[in-house]
Parts: C-alpha cells; sequence; structure tokens
C-alpha cells in the first residue's frame, strides 16, 4: 500500500534452513511480497535457548549434534566463517530481486561479505 516494508529473514537454521534452494524461495517470497529490504540472521543461541535448541536438534536431527556443537562452540553466536557465508548468500540472492540489505530508514547500506569457497555442510 505504498508504506516500504522491509523483512528479517530470521532465524536462519544451521544446516535445516540454510540450503541455497530454501535461500532463493524465501528470498523469491519476500520480492513477491514487495518487501523493499531484506536483513537476513543466522540463530543465536544463548544460555537458555541453546539448552533446549540442542535437545530438540539431538532428538529431531542426532546427526546434526556434533556440526552444531562446532559451529556454536564459541558461544551464543554461530562461527563468524559460516555467518558470512549464509548472510553473502543471502544478500546475493536478495540483490538480484533488486532488495535492499539495508531498512527504509537504515540509510546506510551493509557491507556484502567477500564470497567465500567454503561448503555450508
Amino acid at each position: 500500500r505504498g508504506v516500504p516494508s522491509g523483512v528479517e529473514m530470521a532465524p536462519i537454521l544451521p544446516l535445516l534452513t540454510d540450503s541455497p534452494d530454501q535461500i532463493s524461495a524465501t528470498v523469491r517470497r519476500v520480492a513477491a511480497a514487495e518487501a523493499v529490504s531484506l536483513t537476513p540472521r543466522v540463530l543465536r543461541l544463548p544460555p537458555g535457548a541453546r539448552e533446549w535448541y540442542m535437545a530438540w536438534v539431538g532428538e529431531h536431527h542426532p546427526g546434526l549434534v556434533a556440526r552444531y556443537g562446532e559451529l556454536y562452540a564459541a558461544g551464543a553466536e554461530a562461527d563468524p566463517v559460516y555467518v558470512r557465508a549464509v548472510v553473502g548468500q543471502v544478500l546475493q540472492v536478495a540483490a538480484r530481486y533488486g532488495l535492499s540489505p539495508t531498512r527504509p530508514e537504515q540509510p546506510l547500506p551493509l557491507a556484502l561479505p567477500a564470497p567465500t569457497q567454503i561448503s555450508l555442510l
């Protein structure tokens, strides 16, 4: 209705909702809804949430527990290399749809991370 709006794509769940196909489908839907910006956020696991979420992963995706332990070994934030790769992937797809990485009220652009050649799995 003429009101510029942005979407926070969050949380992106490592190894569960971070595949290129899932990212593209989500960004495509955001663009179809006529959003003007998209801000990707990878799952944070602060104390309390971490224990609950890891129990859920253990119950529903036991094969991912060790990898989650590696990704979140330093604390609540996922490994920075992983985060940069996922955020970069989302922002590259978003740019193809003309979505800005900033909200309309946030004039300073976010820097697009340098492309990496790491595997997300």
